[in-house]
C-alpha cells in the first residue's frame, strides 16, 4: 500500500481510493485470508470479470487450508477429549499429565 499524503501537521491523509484499499484488507481478514494473500486480492480487485478466476483460485486455496486446519481441530479435539475422559479426580498417574510428559 502506498504511503498516504500528510497534512501540514503531519497527518495520514487518506483519499477515498486509500479507504477502498484498507476497507478490502479488513474484507480479507474477516474470512481469515493471509495477509500475503491480499496484494493480489487488491490487484484483482476492480479488474471485472477476467479476474475472478484468479481470485477463485486464491480462495480455493484458502478453503483447502482452512478445512485441513478443522481437520486438524477435529483430531486434537478427539485426543484430547480421550485424555479428559480417561481422568478419574486423583488418579494416578493422571492420564492428561502422562501425555504432556511422553517423549
Amino acid at each position: 500500500m502506498p504511503e498516504p499524503r500528510r497534512t501540514g501537521s503531519g497527518r495520514r491523509d487518506y483519499g477515498a481510493q486509500d479507504i477502498a484499499r484498507l476497507r478490502l484488507i479488513g474484507h480479507c481478514r474477516e474470512p481469515g485470508f493471509p495477509l500475503a494473500d491480499a496484494p493480489a486480492l487488491l490487484a484483482l480487485a476492480g479488474d471485472g470479470a477476467a479476474s475472478c478466476a484468479e481470485a477463485k483460485v486464491i480462495a480455493e486455496a484458502h478453503l483447502w487450508d482452512v478445512r485441513r486446519r478443522i481437520r486438524r481441530l477435529r483430531d486434537l479435539e478427539g485426543a484430547l477429549a480421550e485424555r479428559v475422559g480417561g481422568c478419574a479426580a486423583g488418579a494416578d498417574p493422571c492420564p492428561v499429565l502422562r501425555a504432556l510428559a511422553a517423549p
